[in-house]
């Protein structure tokens, strides 16, 4: 303390009896460093008489009002930023580079399975990262993108002066986080190492993650990761930050709460004029639906898809995880044995998610054999929440306040915390939050306390502590590992509700239950739903059709409407007839993927054409305007004034009848070239269902289902072999309006060609 207060007093005499003219760079750092010890000061005061935190904050808060205030008394805000702005520019670039660069170099590690581990894994992103499959859509279009491109390709056809958004979709457990760990990775290399493209034309990167709390602007962002520089340039900061080229990286927008869609909005709001600034979002699909239509007019938007891991590259990501693992775990078994025995499960659609090849390798690790040809992605959920269980079970064994009790009372005792958990888990999804508040983890340990189960171990067998860093603190909740297995702890809880097992029972009552009414929030839930339907097959007594066909209705309602959720779902419950027929009903009137996407940018363009239309009609509408007031000015006839006016306004009128008209006609005329392309030339709501390789067994059992209207497309990368005969008979009773087979080009000896596929495919 007395250090910091002689500090001041030496700074006032040099000041008061120094040199009679100093510069106003000079000014500003001496500011700046009178400023700091200030603040060191108080701080120090605030440990030793204990102050609280709000107290501490309003006192420097009344510091620094009154140091900016003599700031502006001697130079104004305006003479600031007017003298060498380039200057000040660039001292604030480097100096938040400085410190963000060190805060990333945190941040690089992935670490989803670190509740199954003793110890914490620190697996850098690029010693696991492998090439993912991104796709960007446009009209009647959809490309595949490299991943390394995406950056630079977007940035190229906009001016200079654009700011643009990115928004970049993929379902649970596709990479959504790991891409973005990767960008910030590759922030820190120097431009010749990169792989990425385009991150030399950004001064500055910004990293949100959006279920984070406490931060509810960008000017609360900016002094909670750059406090220093905050704190040097105070009033000036975000004058100097739209003088830089940003790019924010926003992660998990499905995850938001009320704190960081406030920071979301406020950065859209200030950002939207910025020359080159670029926010990349990422999120699950239903996290970018209603927030599209509030994106300023002012960015350019380019909508983009992480379709998971390539098939050819699966084995490559299984190696490369296994041995990190291997690194610091000390696993002993083989990793090209294990890549060579999970060599086939991968070719299924699901291992084309990141998270599903994540819990096979670990599956693997503790029991070879768990894993087959049909294991479906909620048994890969099942089967790690197993584990889980397990080494719970195996530490309670050992602990000193459970170790007299034997396994299979310990099992029953975990029965009430676990479903605390699971019941925690969804009323958190509910409310739209990942993390467990006070009130949940409360709840959960006093279940723990009835049963005697020790709180720390079952947090740390199904859960993770995270921080939440705020420029004071940080403030440290409880959340499930990923999302994904949160939600899967919460279709346990309906699961094994003690309702479902009687006569009357109904998913929506236990919903209900828990929740209260649910009329219009389907769309939270909609994963823990899709859980529940996976596990259902697997409770060890039937569940009524009934409730079957109550949770598809439910999943409907939750606006699952892409043909691929459908048949993800039929892999998943390895559905019976019964099943199967009320899928069929819903595949039809759902959309694929493909068509979504386009459906989405045609919307985009629509809306910018629309804009284009009406700026346009606005300077017309301004031209008329200074026509009539030259006019008026040359006439001085009040009669011929009343008849310019009249006929101005039957113009506007008529202009824009003109234009109503147009705009119906193009919107017709787009629907019939799309209906064209879509349904073919035949009158037909339904739209033609792809046949790719990947789906061919789920399409084999739904096909014969599905109404004979229903147009099939093939498209195959390779011969069907041993399932010709069922794809035959599937189709027997659909038409069949195009055919691709990419092996049948690759193999021009007639012998091993398609041709008896296709002969007996396209007549149809």
């Amino acid at each position: 303390m007395e250090s910091y207060i002689t500090a001041i007093k030496d700074e006032r005499n040099n000041s008061m009896h120094g040199l009679p003219e100093i510069t106003t760079q000079e000014f500003f750092n001496k500011a700046h460093k009178l400023r700091k010890l200030f603040h060191e000061a108080l701080r120090t005061a605030k440990i030793k008489y204990q102050v609280s935190d709000a107290g501490f904050n309003d006192i420097i808060n009344i510091m620094n009002d009154k140091l900016d205030e003599a700031m502006l008394e001697v130079l104004g805000e305006k003479d600031l930023l007017s003298f060498n702005i380039g200057t000040l520019r660039q001292d604030l670039i480097q100096e938040s580079n400085k410190v963000m660069k060190q805060h990333f170099l945190n941040s690089l590690n992935i670490d989803p399975m670190s509740f199954l581990t003793d110890t914490k894994l620190n697996l850098h992103v690029e010693k696991v990262f492998t090439e993912i499959t991104m796709t960007r859509g446009s009209t009647g279009v959809r490309r595949d993108l490299r991943y390394e491109n995406i950056i630079k390709d977007t940035r190229s056809g906009l001016g200079s002066s654009q700011s643009q958004v990115l928004l970049v979709e993929g379902i649970a457990g596709s990479g959504k986080t790991t891409f973005i760990k990767l960008v910030i990775g590759e922030w820190l290399k120097e431009n010749k190492d990169r792989i990425i493209t385009g991150l030399d034309y950004y001064d500055l990167l910004l990293c949100i993650q959006c279920r984070e709390r406490k931060i509810d602007s960008l000017h609360c962002l900016l002094n909670n990761e750059v406090p220093d520089v905050f704190l040097k340039f105070r009033n000036l900061v975000l004058h100097l930050i739209k003088n830089c080229k940003i790019l924010f990286l926003i992660d998990g927008l499905d995850e938001s709460n009320e704190d960081s869609e406030k920071l979301i909005d406020d950065i859209l709001t200030q950002m939207k004029t910025v020359n080159g600034c670029t926010l990349l979002f990422t999120s699950r699909p239903e996290g970018f639906t209603s927030f599209k239509s509030n994106i300023p007019q002012e960015y350019q938007v380019s909508c983009l898809e992480i379709i998971g891991i390539p098939e050819a590259s699966r084995a490559s990501f299984v190696r490369r995880y296994h041995e990190e693992i291997k690194q610091q775990i000390g696993d002993t078994k083989n990793t090209e044995e294990l890549v060579e025995n999970v060599q086939q499960v991968l070719e299924r659609e699901h291992f084309r998610l990141p998270l599903n090849m994540v819990f096979l390798t670990w599956i693997y690790i503790h029991d070879p054999c768990a894993i087959t040809t049909t294991t479906t992605q909620t048994q890969l959920y099942h089967s790690t929440y197993q584990l889980c269980l397990q080494k719970l079970l195996n530490r309670l064994t050992c602990h000193t306040t459970t170790r007299n009790s034997d396994r299979q009372t310990l099992e029953t005792n975990l029965k009430q915390p676990m479903g605390a958990i699971q019941k925690e888990s969804l009323v958190a999804l509910w409310r739209s939050r990942v993390t467990f508040d006070h009130e949940a983890e409360t709840s959960i340990r006093e279940a723990c306390s009835e049963q005697n189960i020790p709180t720390k171990e079952l947090f740390s067998a199904f859960l993770t502590l995270k921080a939440n860093r705020t420029h004071l603190r940080e403030i440290a909740q409880y959340s499930a590992p990923h999302k994904g297995l949160q939600e899967f702890y919460a279709a346990m809880h309906i699961v094994t509700h003690p309702r479902l097992q009687t006569s009357s029972a109904s998913i929506r009552d236990i919903l209900e239950e828990t929740l209260g009414k649910i009329n219009e929030k389907l769309g939270r839930i909609q994963y823990v739903l899709y859980h529940v339907a996976g596990m259902l097959p697997l409770q060890p007594n039937p569940v009524p059709h009934t409730i079957t066909n109550e949770l598809l209705d439910m999943l409907f309602d939750s606006g699952m409407n892409v043909r691929e959720q459908w048949l993800n779902l039929v892999e998943d419950t390895r559905a019976n007839t019964t099943v199967l027929q009320r899928i069929a009903h819903y595949f039809c009137a759902s959309i694929s993927e493909r068509d979504m996407l386009e459906e989405l940018e045609e919307k985009l363009e629509r809306q910018e054409k629309k804009e284009q239309k009406r700026q346009e009609e606005k300077k017309k509408e301004r031209e008329k305007k200074t026509r009539g007031k030259k006019w008026e000015a040359n006439a001085g006839n009040e009669n011929k004034n009343m008849e310019f006016q009249k006929e101005h306004i039957n113009v506007d009128k008529n202009k824009e009848k003109e234009i109503e008209m147009e705009n119906d006609f193009v919107k017709k005329d787009e629907k019939k070239k799309i209906t064209k392309e879509r349904y073919g030339n035949k009158d037909s709501n339904i739209l033609p269902v792809l046949i790719r390789d990947s789906r061919l067994e789920s399409l084999i059992a739904l096909l014969p289902l599905l109404s004979r209207t229903c147009d099939v497309r093939v498209e195959f990368e390779n011969d069907p072999g041993l399932h010709t005969e069922n794809l035959l008979s599937a189709i027997s009773s659909h038409t069949c309006i195009s055919m691709t087979v990419m092996s049948h080009f690759k193999e021009p000896d007639p012998a091993v060609t398609t041709d008896h596929l296709m002969k007996q495919v396209l007549p149809r």
